[in-house]
Formats: C-alpha cells, sequence, structure tokens
C-alpha cells in the first residue's frame, strides 16, 4: 500500500497511527487549513497561525482586530515570530513520507521495519535551512485617512509599484496595506520571500481584482443592470417575468 500521491493530505495516515493524524492537525494552520508557513504566535491568547493568514485576517473588514480562533482582541504588534514551530513544522513534513513509507511496507510482515531505515540527515537539513531576504526592517502601519492621492501615489512609487499605477484611491490603500502585510509576514519566517516576490504577489492580486471587478461589470451590462445595481435585481426580476409568463400560458 502506497501513500506517496497524498503525503501532503491530513488524512492520509493509518488509524495505528492516528496520533500522528492529531499531531499533524495542531502544526496546520486553523485560517488556510495547510502547514503553518512562518508562524507567529498571538500574544494574548497564544495561538498560533501563519504570518500572511493572520495578517490578511486582521486587515479584512468585519473582524475587528480579533483571533481567528477565539476572538480575543488583537493587532499586527501582538505577532510574535514562533520559530521553534516552524522548525517542528519542517520536520514533521520532511518524517511523514518516510513513516507512510515504513507504515506501508511493515503491514504484513513477519519481523516488520526498522526506524533504522529512517535516514535523518536530511531531516535537519530541510528543517533548518533558511534562505536570504532583502527584507531586514519591518514597515510601520499608515494611516491613509489624510493623506493626498499623490502622497499615496508616492508610497507606491517608493515600494517599487509602478505597475498598478493609474488606479483609484481605494485600489493604491489596498495594494499598499496588502504590501506592508506581505513584506512585515517575511520576517516572521525562516524561508522568507525577497522585495521582488512581494511586489510581484501584490501585482498579480492587483489585477486579479481588476479581472473580477470587469467581469463583474460586464455581467451586470448583459443583465442590463446599472453599476450600482445588485445581481439579486435581475433574479428577482426574472422570476417575476417567468411567474407571469406562466400565468400567460395558463
Amino acid at each position: 500500500m502506497e501513500f506517496e500521491a497524498d503525503d501532503d493530505d491530513e488524512w492520509v495516515w493509518p488509524n495505528e497511527l492516528k496520533e500522528a493524524r492529531l499531531m499533524e492537525g495542531i502544526l496546520r494552520c486553523q485560517v488556510c487549513g495547510e502547514f503553518l508557513s512562518g508562524p507567529v504566535l498571538l500574544r494574548e491568547c497564544r495561538h498560533s497561525f501563519c504570518s500572511e493568514c493572520v495578517r490578511k485576517h486582521l486587515l479584512a473588514r468585519g473582524t475587528n482586530g480579533c483571533c481567528p480562533e477565539c476572538k480575543c482582541a488583537c493587532s499586527s504588534s501582538d505577532l510574535i515570530p514562533n520559530r521553534p514551530l516552524e522548525q517542528l513544522v519542517g520536520f514533521f513534513r520532511a518524517l511523514k513520507p518516510k513513516v507512510l513509507h515504513l507504515a506501508s511496507t511493515s503491514q504484513g510482515s513477519g519481523d516488520g521495519a526498522t526506524l533504522a531505515s529512517l535516514s535523518t540527515s536530511d531531516l535537519t537539513d530541510t528543517a533548518t535551512a533558511s534562505t536570504s531576504t532583502d527584507i531586514t526592517a519591518r514597515m510601520p502601519t499608515t494611516s491613509y485617512n489624510f493623506l493626498k492621492d499623490s502622497q499615496i501615489r508616492q508610497l507606491l512609487k517608493s515600494a517599487g509599484l509602478l505597475a498598478i499605477l493609474p488606479t483609484s484611491k481605494d485600489s493604491m490603500i489596498t495594494c499598499h496595506k496588502e504590501y506592508t502585510m506581505l513584506w512585515n509576514a517575511q520576517l516572521d519566517t525562516m524561508n522568507p520571500k525577497n522585495a521582488s516576490q512581494v511586489r510581484a504577489e501584490v501585482v498579480t492580486k492587483f489585477r486579479q481584482r481588476q479581472h473580477e471587478t470587469a467581469a463583474k461589470a460586464s455581467t451586470r451590462r448583459s443583465l442590463g443592470l446599472r453599476p450600482d445595481d445588485p445581481i439579486e435585481k435581475a433574479i428577482t426580476r426574472t422570476s417575476a417575468l417567468n411567474d407571469n409568463f406562466r400565468k400567460l400560458a395558463q
């Protein structure tokens, strides 16, 4: 029985190793469901999440600056990098396919497989290796309420985000918030992205939002709606027309 195809699946563990499955659940982020990446600890409640995940959560509207798990009040200043946990995740991910292979080959064998078949030399390299980055200092949060459009544009130019200009003020603010969040998240991980990768990610997400906005506008036009009309209006209108048609057909 082979496990290789789904080694990253939390539920691939056999029943005999349910403790390993429970351990894996602890090492996964409660926001994205993936293995913790650049995990940070919330100062007050001590819950841990991926740095990017919890920072995005705190920026999202309606979250009111609270822990995603227990709703305890918090802010980005309460995030503490948890490097030992990141190392543990690295060890676990490197060890998992080896343990699964050992479990599969030992099934039905009289003497069983031995742990000596597990080579741990590469586990240390996987869990402790870190990459260098040009992101070395944390960016302060910015209050955009009193900034003019030209000042926000200058912030984006200084960040090397000319590719998104020109665009609306709200879009500029969203992009700069995202850039700041991603930049600071790299300081919480042993395997950070570099500045050019962060910029590329911000630009990619900006273009995705533009595409989604254009698609929604096209849908509204095809339904005969004005830009500020909700899609539900067209659904209600269509339902009413169908009711009238059925009445006429009776």
